[in-house]
């Protein structure tokens, strides 16, 4: 972990902007093949009915995480490129183990992303066996790893 001190805090009126931001740099960084641009509508739209929070640090918001949390899918992370491989990623998925209770968290990567993949996989998450593929590209579903 980098010298940061990491705080988790729900969404506020406000943050929607610098997450978007995020989303678009951190996406469009990994990505660079597959460019996208998330306005802040789209962001609301994206993130409607999911627990949004936020990681920040001195500098201000540095990543964020959002879940349904019906069933525990965690549908967005992205954390500021600038601030990666510093624990923020792994610090907002803690946040949302303990905000699931014990509900296997799952998510979908793309499979052309092989840094989250290996993110994911190095924080003890499993191919569920499930892939698909939608206008993004294809995916594959990862769920928590039980102990």
């Amino acid at each position: 972990m980098g010298n940061h001190v990491i705080g988790i805090r729900k969404l506020r009126p406000g943050d929607e902007a610098a997450c978007a931001d995020i989303l678009n740099r951190a996406w469009n960084t990994a990505m660079p093949h597959r460019p996208r641009r998330v306005t802040v509508e789209q962001f609301h739209l994206e993130t409607e009915g999911e627990w949004v929070f936020v990681a920040t640090c001195e500098a201000g918001i540095s990543g964020f995480i959002s879940i349904w949390m019906i069933d525990a899918f965690v549908h967005h992370l992205y954390v500021d490129p600038s601030y990666q491989r510093q624990g923020i990623g792994a610090a907002l998925l803690t946040h949302a183990v303990g905000i699931t209770k014990g509900m296997e968290l799952s998510l979908k990567c793309l499979v052309d992303n092989e840094n989250a993949l290996k993110f994911y996989r190095a924080l003890g998450f499993v191919e569920s066996g499930e892939r698909g593929e939608d206008e993004l590209g294809g995916w594959v579903r990862l769920k928590q790893a039980r102990n």
